[in-house]
C-alpha cells in the first residue's frame, strides 16, 4: 500500500453492563505520590460538543447539568497512576507490540485510558493507542492483532526502571490492561456478546484516524481495511473496495473520507500541499475528531447496547407461561421497562446533532451502519407483544376470579334453597298438624292414615328439592373443575389471541396485496 502516515491514533472500545450503585466500585480510589500527597488514579472529565447542540454537547459535560447522561473518567497523568494499571510512567514512553505471525514488531504507545459510565448501566473503556510507524499495513495489522485478545502472542514489552542503574522488562496482552481497569469500576461486570465465555473472545470496536502524506492510489482498500478492522492479508472480492454509492462511506472533504462498519468507524485523510489546509487536518481536525465526532460515535455506541441491554432484561420474561399471578407480576415487569425505553428514547436519543450539514451526515451514516433505529424498533415491537399478551391472560384472570366468585355465590345460593326448603317443610307441617288438631277437637297420632299423606308429600316436596340442590352442585363443582383446567392449561385467553392473530393476518394480507397491486 502506497503512501506514508503522517499522524494516526486508534481507540479501542469495549462495552460492558455494570450495576449501580456498586459498592465494589474504586473509581475515586486514591493513592499516596512518592511525597505522601493524595492522588486520585481516575479523573473526571468532559467530552466538548463544540460543533453540537447545547443539550447534545451536554450529554458528556464535565460539569452537572440535567442533560448529562454518563461520568466519565480517565487515568491520571501521575506516573502512580498508570503504573497502577500496569503502563509505563510516561504517555508518551515506547511499548513493543508483538504480533502473532510475524517477526517484526511495532512501538507503540497508550497515551490515554478512559472509562464512561453511564446512568443506563452500560458502560465503555477506551483504551487509546498510537503507533511510531508510517507504515499503513503496520498500521491495519496493529488494529487487527490489538483487537485479537483471545491470542497471548499479541504481547506490550516495556522497560520499567528499578533504580538508577536498574531496569527489567515487564510484558502484558490487552486482556491484562482491561482486566485491571475493571478492577477500578467493580465486581460485577458483564460483557455484551459475552455469555458463558471468557473475556479474551471479546472483540473492541474501534474509532482511528489516519493521516497521509498524500492520496494513496489504493485509497478504497485502505479505507476497506481499516473499517472493517481487517488485518492486510485478508483478499475479498474487488467489489467490496467501491466507494462510489457504498451506503458505509461518506466523502467529507475532497482529501478526507469516512468508513463504518459493525466493527467501528474510521476517518482517511491525507495531505494536499495548501498550508492552511494541511495544518486543519494536523491539529484543529484531531481536536474535532476526539470531541464531536468522538461524542456523536459514543453516542451511537451508547444507544446501541442500552437498547441491547433492556432486551437482555425483556428476554426474561417468559412467553408461554401459564401461571396468571406470573402473568400479572410479567406485564408489570414488562411496562416498567416501557417507562426505561421511554426515557432512554428522550434522554439518549436525537435526529439532528448539529447545526453543520457533514456532522449531520456522518452521525446519520453511524446510526445507519449500526442499525440503532432496526434494533430500537424491534425491541419495542417485542416489548410490546409481551405487554399484550400479559394484558390479555390478565384480563382472563380476572374474567376467572370474577367466574370462580360467581360460582361460590351459587354454591352457597344452593344450599340456603336446600335449607330453607327443609325450615319450611318443618313449619309446614307444624302448622298442618295444629290445624288438624283443632278441627277434630282431638290430639292427632302420627300413625293416622291423614298425618301419613302429609308426611308422604312433605317428604317428596323435600326429596325433589335436594335432588335439585346435588344437581345443581354437581354442575357447579363441573363449572369449577373445567374452570380450574382452563386456568391450568392455559386455555383461558386462547380465544382473544386466535382473533388478535386473524386481524393481524389480515392486516398483513391487505398490505401484501397493496405491494403487488403497486
Amino acid at each position: 500500500m502506497d503512501g506514508k502516515i503522517v499522524k494516526q491514533f486508534t481507540k479501542f472500545i469495549y462495552p460492558f453492563k455494570y450495576h449501580k450503585p456498586d459498592t465494589t466500585c474504586r473509581i475515586f480510589e486514591e493513592i499516596q505520590s512518592s511525597k505522601g500527597n493524595p492522588i486520585r488514579i481516575w479523573d473526571c472529565f468532559g467530552i466538548d460538543g463544540q460543533d453540537l447542540h447545547e443539550e447534545i454537547a451536554n450529554l458528556y459535560s464535565f460539569h452537572e447539568t440535567r442533560e448529562r447522561i454518563a461520568d466519565c473518567f480517565q487515568l491520571g497523568i501521575h506516573n502512580k497512576c498508570r503504573e497502577a494499571i500496569g503502563l509505563p510512567p510516561k504517555a508518551t514512553d515506547n511499548i513493543t507490540f508483538t504480533m502473532r505471525g510475524r517477526k517484526d514488531t511495532v512501538n507503540i504507545s497508550i497515551p490515554n485510558v478512559r472509562v464512561y459510565l453511564f446512568e443506563s448501566e452500560v458502560g465503555f473503556i477506551e483504551v487509546e493507542c498510537e503507533y511510531q510507524t508510517q507504515n499503513i499495513e503496520d498500521y491495519i495489522d496493529c488494529n487487527y492483532f490489538i483487537s485479537e485478545i483471545k491470542s497471548e502472542k499479541n504481547t506490550f514489552t516495556m522497560q520499567r526502571r528499578i533504580s538508577a542503574t536498574e531496569k527489567f522488562v515487564s510484558t502484558f496482552t490487552m486482556e491484562d490492561l482491561i482486566k485491571n481497569v475493571l478492577y477500578y469500576v467493580g465486581d460485577d461486570i458483564r460483557f455484551f456478546d459475552n455469555v458463558g465465555k471468557e473475556f479474551n473472545e471479546k472483540k473492541p470496536i474501534i474509532y482511528s484516524y489516519l493521516l497521509l502524506d498524500k492520496k494513496p492510489t489504493n485509497l478504497e482498500q485502505i479505507i476497506y481495511y481499516a473499517r472493517k478492522n481487517y488485518k492486510a492479508s485478508y483478499k475479498p472480492p474487488a467489489s467490496d473496495f467501491i466507494i462510489e454509492g457504498n451506503p458505509q462511506v461518506y466523502q467529507t472533504f475532497d482529501n478526507s473520507y469516512w468508513g463504518t462498519s459493525q466493527y467501528g468507524t474510521t476517518n482517511i485523510s491525507f495531505l494536499v500541499g495548501d498550508r492552511q489546509t494541511d495544518e486543519f487536518f494536523h491539529n484543529n481536525f484531531v481536536y474535532k475528531l476526539n470531541n464531536s465526532y468522538f461524542h456523536l460515535f459514543l453516542s451511537v455506541l451508547h444507544q446501541k447496547y442500552a437498547t441491547r441491554l433492556l432486551t437482555t432484561k425483556m428476554s426474561h420474561l417468559d412467553k408461554v407461561v401459564k401461571d396468571y399471578e406470573i402473568m400479572q407480576q410479567q406485564a408489570c415487569q414488562a411496562r416498567e421497562y416501557q417507562a426505561q425505553s421511554a426515557s432512554l428514547k428522550f434522554r439518549a436519543f436525537f435526529n439532528v446533532p448539529s447545526n453543520i450539514e457533514h456532522v449531520n451526515r456522518y452521525y446519520d451514516l453511524v446510526t445507519h451502519t449500526f442499525e440503532i433505529e432496526k434494533i430500537y424498533q424491534s425491541f419495542n415491537e417485542d416489548l410490546n407483544s409481551i405487554i399484550s399478551l400479559s394484558d390479555t391472560y390478565t384480563a382472563k384472570s380476572n374474567e376467572y376470579q370474577r367466574e370462580k366468585k360467581e360460582l361460590e355465590r351459587k354454591k352457597i345460593g344452593v344450599y340456603v334453597l336446600l335449607f330453607g326448603t327443609i325450615i319450611s317443610a318443618v313449619t309446614m307441617l307444624s302448622s298442618v298438624w295444629t290445624v288438624i288438631e283443632k278441627i277434630a277437637g282431638e290430639p292427632v297420632r302420627v300413625g293416622s292414615p291423614l298425618m301419613i299423606i302429609i308426611f308422604s308429600a312433605l317428604l317428596l316436596l323435600i326429596t325433589v328439592a335436594a335432588a335439585n340442590v346435588f344437581i345443581r352442585i354437581h354442575e357447579i363443582k363441573e363449572a369449577s373443575y373445567q374452570l380450574e383446567e382452563q386456568k391450568r392449561t392455559g386455555e383461558l385467553g386462547k380465544d382473544c389471541i386466535r382473533k388478535k392473530r386473524r386481524k393481524y393476518i389480515r392486516i398483513k394480507d391487505k398490505e401484501h396485496l397493496q405491494k403487488e397491486s403497486e
